[in-house]
């Protein structure tokens, strides 16, 4: 899934370069990120739905269907902090991000290892 890799890096900048490449990110670039990030949670939770894993994957799937749209809804109340000028919300957002794919890895540490899943955190 060549977007879920993209969430990972993104998730794991600590800094998300700005236009200037400085690490400064305006309001209306994190925004421009975030409906960017809201809009593929959305889509990988619907393309994931249509999928019917195998049985010892079950599990697996649900929590992590359940993770990508809970990490959409995150990042849309981010969205509406961001616009009340709160953007110090962004880093917690991003290490809680990784965090809870990192958390999928532990609790089913078998399945994602059979997947090769990339670990969020360095």
């Amino acid at each position: 899934m060549p977007f879920v890799s993209s969430l990972f890096d993104f998730a794991t900048s600590t800094t998300p370069p700005g236009a200037s490449g400085t690490g400064d990110i305006s309001v209306a670039e994190v925004n421009k990120l975030l409906d960017t990030l809201i809009s593929g949670l959305n889509q990988s939770a619907a393309d994931m739905q249509k999928v019917t894993p195998p049985s010892d994957f079950k599990a697996l799937h649900a929590s992590f269907i359940s993770t990508v749209k809970n990490s959409a809804a995150q990042a849309a109340d981010l969205k509406k902090s961001v616009a009340g000028g709160d953007t110090a919300k962004v880093e917690t957002f991003l290490s809680d991000f990784g965090a809870e794919f990192d958390r999928l890895q532990t609790q089913y540490p078998a399945l994602s290892a059979r997947l090769a899943c990339p670990s969020a955190t360095p």
